[in-house]
């Protein structure tokens, strides 16, 4: 711990057989004011409950939505229901003219309610007592 800022690692695995495939993987979790941040790198399989457990509560959860490589959608949003954040922030996903061959942002958004999913520009600022009460998805501009 660094001046109240809590870094934990949890070691998980970038493909769904151990590691053999695409290796290890580690989930960072970030404690500070009392926010808990959750940036899942390239997971790539479903977290067993003793993983959830080690995580804690989550505010806010950065999740690869791209697939591919990393979770698939049905993963992403099973990952999502059982960690309930108050905020998701996906990340690895295809935009522009890039030609890596993820998915973009549209599949993982179809279904969510469109006042629940926020483009937020490039900076936010959080405070513990505003988070939202229902999970919300929080878009970063590329």
């Amino acid at each position: 711990m660094v001046k109240g800022l809590r870094i934990t690692g949890l070691p998980t695995f970038h493909d769904h057989e151990s590691g053999s495939r695409r290796g290890r993987n580690i989930i960072y979790s970030f404690v500070f004011d009392g926010i808990r941040i959750c940036h899942c790198g390239d997971l790539g399989h479903m977290l067993s409950r003793e993983q959830i457990r080690a995580i804690g509560p989550v505010d806010v959860l950065f999740v690869p939505v791209g697939g591919t490589f990393t979770l698939d959608l049905a993963e992403v949003r099973e990952l999502i229901s059982v960690i309930e954040p108050s905020i998701v922030v996906p990340m690895h996903y295809r935009w522009g003219s890039l030609s890596i061959s993820v998915q973009t942002i549209e599949p993982f958004l179809e279904g969510i309610p469109e006042e629940r999913v926020l483009g937020v520009g490039n900076e936010v600022e959080l405070i513990k007592e505003e988070l939202p009460p229902a999970t919300e998805y929080w878009v970063f501009s590329p």
